[in-house]
């Protein structure tokens, strides 16, 4: 018996017992739930047997914002990821890791990586296999693309200052080997609660005369963030529009969208939707800034898109403020807070509902785009963005 591993389950299941919305999710079926798998949990041989249980636990509910995450077991069968990067993202196109975003003096500028690049291996993994070992873990069942998504992201990231192979085909299908070194990732560093060295990175630009660009990777930081959001607002004053990119932002501290959400609204009594939880309703409530900016605003999302960033995507195209690009949200728009459990591992669990202005629902079903537009191998290749260009299109129509 692991007694550590005991108190967390009791405390889990009496935390989501205790605040969780929906008497339906937390009746006869999560007791029974309780009475199933407690036994088997005290009688766990191993940490890892355990672990297991705790999280069939929370499988039980099939929502978002429901985990368990660190530990000694956390990441058991993961052996790549880190905090150093090789200066660029990637986003899954028909199933495999294609290279979307460089980051300017990156690595990749100096290990000839270019858009539209199909990672295929990293360190001597392919990522076939990895996709493949983690369709056919018990783990991953009712999860979908956006933990494929995450684990892409994951596949090109290791130590900070250790070098790399890289096995990446080119826009002409050769293969190339490409020798780079994991970085720095660029950005400020915030911690909230018990989650530690966020990374956080916010950039803006002039697309043209006519179009501002500002992307945030997470809702984190708010300070940093919010100081740079208004010197940029005030920047853009007097252009056609802007376009706020938010494509593969997991969202973070849910208040944040009302504060940068405000500077883009100037009439008071607006909202991005409302908060439902056991113990009532709390609104998102838009309040507007001095110098707010009135051009069109423009929203890129993706299936990486999430939480706080859904929020703010839904809210603004629900008042009319915004029209949004891409292809559908993760639909795990639920409002959650995160704690240390017994066992050392970290528990997030959602406490509220979200619903937006008109009514939509975004958990499992997410935000399907006003207008859909979908990240396309070939555009990258040729140099461009197809979303990023859709929406400049709508701007300048």
């Amino acid at each position: 018996m692991f007694p550590d591993e005991v108190a967390s389950f009791d405390y889990v299941w009496s935390a989501i017992d205790r605040t969780h919305w929906d008497p339906e999710k937390v009746g006869e079926s999560w007791d029974a739930a309780r009475d199933e798998l407690r036994p088997k949990i005290v009688a766990a041989t191993t940490v890892g047997e355990a672990r297991g249980i705790l999280r069939s636990l929370i499988a039980s509910l099939g929502q978002s914002h429901f985990a368990i995450s660190g530990g000694e077991v956390a990441a058991a069968d993961q052996d790549f990821g880190g905090n150093g990067t090789l200066g660029f993202d990637v986003r899954l196109i028909d199933g495999a890791p294609v290279v979307w975003r460089l980051a300017e003096g990156g690595p990749a500028a100096t290990s000839k990586i270019t858009k539209g690049m199909i990672v295929e291996s990293v360190a001597g993994r392919l990522w076939t296999d990895v996709l493949a070992k983690n369709r056919a873990s018990p783990a991953s069942k009712g999860k979908g693309s956006y933990e494929e998504g995450s684990l892409a992201s994951m596949f090109i990231r290791g130590k900070v200052g250790a070098e790399v192979k890289l096995s990446v085909i080119d826009g002409a299908g050769a293969k190339k080997d490409i020798v780079a070194e994991w970085g720095k990732a660029p950005g400020t560093t915030a911690s909230f609660g018990v989650l530690k060295d966020i990374t956080v990175e916010y950039e803006s630009s002039e697309l043209s005369a006519s179009i501002g660009y500002v992307r945030l990777s997470v809702f984190f930081d708010p300070m940093t963030v919010s100081q740079r959001f208004k010197a940029d607002i005030e920047r853009f004053q007097g252009k056609a529009g802007l376009i706020f990119d938010l494509r593969g932002n997991p969202g973070g501290i849910g208040g944040m969208a009302m504060g940068l959400g405000g500077r883009l609204v100037s009439e008071k009594g607006s909202k991005l939707g409302t908060m439902i939880s056991r113990n009532g309703r709390l609104d998102f409530v838009l309040n507007p800034q001095p110098g707010a900016f009135t051009g069109k605003v423009a929203i890129l999302v993706d299936g990486m898109c999430a939480s706080t960033c859904e929020i703010l995507a839904a809210g603004l195209e629900d008042i009319g403020r915004a029209t949004v690009f891409g292809t559908r949200t993760a639909g795990a728009a639920l409002p959650s807070q995160m704690e240390e459990l017994p066992n050392g591992a970290i528990f997030q669990y959602a406490t509220a509902n979200y619903v937006s202005v008109s009514g939509r629902i975004l958990e499992h079903d997410g935000l399907t785009p006003t207008q859909v537009v979908p990240l396309t191998r070939e555009s990258l290749l040729s140099g461009s963005d197809s979303q990023i260009a859709a929406a400049t299109a709508w701007i300048q129509n």
